[in-house]
């Protein structure tokens, strides 16, 4: 609008307008040059009002030809002569001090009753218009209202030839020189196509709540920001969160496990910035209880999806799945009995370690059991399954808690030492090992007694793991044949070359 306004009184118009936004109710009329189609400049009035109503909120700016009203006031027939309605496409109805039709332009048409233009003069407004609900909306409490407030504003859903419509209806009292009210202008502004669409907007909505509402998935929606706007009540009955806690907070405050923060504020950042792709990743959220949940997460930004308007995540909680792999996991790399790292798990270490850059050296010592064939026999295996049990707890008490222990099988044991340089160290280890394991183990059956014979390789950067621990193997038959209980390092005590 303010493209048509003089440049010499876009000031004032901007300045009414915005004054009018701070409050409810009218401005004063001000008087304003507009370029007219045919390129002249005329005077017409400017009333911005400001509207505060359930179903519409803002600014209503109602421009219309200058009247000589003080002057017109006292003859009713000044307004039936000429309104200047008829000069814009706004729906405009023209009504006296007893709420009786005066005039009605051809914006209003649409929304008369089944009346004639030209029959609707001298009409109560009641008989014109045919609410849906209250009718009594156009009748004397129109004229008071207006004549009170000078401008008031009411929806009404209408009976037309074409269907309902829907019209927010602005009531502006026109004065004479008395202040008194002259005529009543109403200028109707059609929300069909809006109330429509928030209607269509709201079904949509329910039918998505409807449809989360009990899903064993979490389900939310969050904005550019990751602030949840939305959360199904899964989220309080599987996590324990309020739902008034999670809305309207970053879903990292309640939902994320804080060790995936960073991973999940950059998974679904991606997926904001890529919408209608649907992205599935794993992320740990965690319960009220601090529970850690791990969860299958399918995610896709809909911003302009009525209802949605945001990202929708859905999480589908795998935690006993992920429990599962992770056991069979260690399974696999675990020896079943003692619990101890198997031989997989413990080449795999090894060759990590001897190809890391800043090893200075490693110590591999080999344990065999010296009598343990005489407890399987005296005592029966499940007493000599006791033992071993017992013989790596002892094993994992005397190393280090960065060292590791693994069996290989039967009665051998395998110890890994990083950043063991020094022979002196490795062989005080193997003392430790040898002297704990010495100790009876006692038994429902009895005192059992087991000794321990050690070998010793030490192995430089790069060195092969296999042939690390087959020295470490021999060294330890050099012990045995020592006499047992003893340790010994590999024949020339040398590292084992990389």
């Amino acid at each position: 609008m303010v493209e048509f306004v003089h440049p010499d009184d876009l000031e004032a118009a901007l300045i009414s307008m915005a004054g009018t936004a701070d409050r409810v109710g009218p401005a004063e009329p001000i008087t304003l040059r507009f370029m007219h189609a045919n390129g002249d400049w005329i005077r017409l009035e400017l009333v911005a009002s400001s509207v505060d109503h359930e179903a519409f909120t803002g600014l209503v700016v109602v421009v219309q030809p200058i009247q000589e009203l003080a002057a017109a006031a006292p003859r009713d027939d000044a307004c039936r002569d000429d309104t200047g309605i008829d000069d814009t496409p706004v729906p405009c109805i023209v009504v006296d001090r007893q709420s009786a039709v005066v005039r009605v332009n051809g914006g209003a048409s649409r929304y008369l009753r089944d009346v004639a233009d030209e029959a609707v003069a001298g009409r109560p407004l009641v008989d014109v218009l045919a609410p849906v609900n209250d009718p009594s909306v156009f009748g004397p409490s129109l004229i008071e209202h207006s004549r009170r407030d000078g401008r008031w504003a009411i929806e009404t859903e209408l009976q037309c030839h074409d269907g309902n419509r829907a019209v927010i209806w602005t009531a502006s009292a026109q004065r004479d020189r008395a202040g008194a009210t002259s005529f009543v202008v109403l200028s109707g502004l059609d929300v069909t196509a809006q109330r429509a669409a928030e209607s269509a907007l709201r079904a949509s909505e329910e039918r998505f709540r409807a449809l989360v509402a009990n899903t064993n998935d979490v389900v939310v929606v969050v904005d550019d920001r990751q602030i949840v706007t939305y959360a199904s009540p899964s989220v309080q009955r599987i996590l324990g969160w309020p739902l008034d806690d999670v809305v309207g907070r970053p879903i990292e405050r309640y939902l994320i496990h804080p060790a995936d923060v960073e991973l999940g504020s950059n998974r679904i950042h991606e997926v904001i910035t890529h919408p209608n792709v649907t992205n599935r990743f794993e992320l740990r959220f965690h319960s009220a209880h601090r529970l850690e949940r791990h969860m299958e997460i399918t995610a896709v930004a809909l911003p302009d999806v009525p209802g949605v308007h945001g990202t929708v995540i859905t999480a589908h909680d795998v935690t006993e799945r992920h429990e599962r792999e992770v056991e069979l996991e260690r399974r696999s790399l675990h020896d079943a009995l003692t619990g101890l790292p198997n031989r997989t798990l413990l080449f795999d270490r090894l060759a990590q370690t001897l190809h890391r850059r800043q090893t200075t050296g490693v110590a591999i010592l080999f344990v065999d059991l010296d009598g343990f064939k005489s407890v399987n026999d005296n005592f029966g295996h499940d007493i000599g399954d006791q033992v071993l049990i017992e013989v790596a707890r002892r094993l994992v008490a005397v190393v280090r808690e960065e060292d590791t222990v693994a069996r290989l099988a039967g009665d051998e044991f395998v110890i890994l030492c990083d950043e063991v340089e020094d022979p002196a160290l490795a062989a005080e280890l193997a003392d430790r090992v040898v002297a704990s394991v010495s100790e009876p183990v006692m038994t429902e059956r009895g005192e059992a007694v087991v000794g321990a014979s050690v070998g010793i390789s030490m192995a430089g950067q790069n060195a092969d793991p296999e042939l690390a621990v087959r020295v470490a193997d021999q060294a330890m038959y050099r012990a045995k044949r020592s006499g047992k209980g003893m340790y010994s390092f590999s024949e020339d005590e040398t590292p084992v070359p990389g």
